[in-house]
């Protein structure tokens, strides 16, 4: 800003501004301005659709990561049960004095004339 020094007639040493420094907002200007406003809002809706993106990905994962664990939670649901039962039916042979068989002899594998022999 540029300032000079003017004494007209009864006001000595009073400073006045050179150039009158008024804004004007002409056409240019305001296609200016609007093109900066669209540009900020378009750059906000690209950053917040890239996070929603973004979000969409993670609850896609973390789904099928639920779904994984769901299937070996069953799994190991499963093998517990088996070994409970088995360790049951042991312990009820074990009560009941059973043995294991030694010789076993299937239906399968005798003749109709040894099924009847024996």
């Amino acid at each position: 800003m540029r300032v000079i020094s003017i004494t007209p007639r009864g006001n000595l040493g009073q400073k006045r501004r050179a150039v009158n420094q008024s804004v004007k907002f002409g056409s240019i200007s305001v296609k200016f301005l609007t093109v900066v406003i669209f540009s900020v809002l378009a750059l906000f809706y690209l950053v917040q659709n890239q996070l929603s993106s973004v979000k969409r990905q993670d609850i896609k994962a973390l789904q099928s990561q639920k779904t994984e664990l769901v299937k070996q939670a069953e799994e190991l649901q499963v093998n517990a049960n088996t070994q409970k039962s088995m360790k049951s039916i042991q312990e009820t042979a074990q009560k009941l004095n059973m043995i294991e068989a030694e010789n076993v002899v299937y239906a399968d594998s005798l003749t109709r004339n040894e099924i009847g022999q024996k």
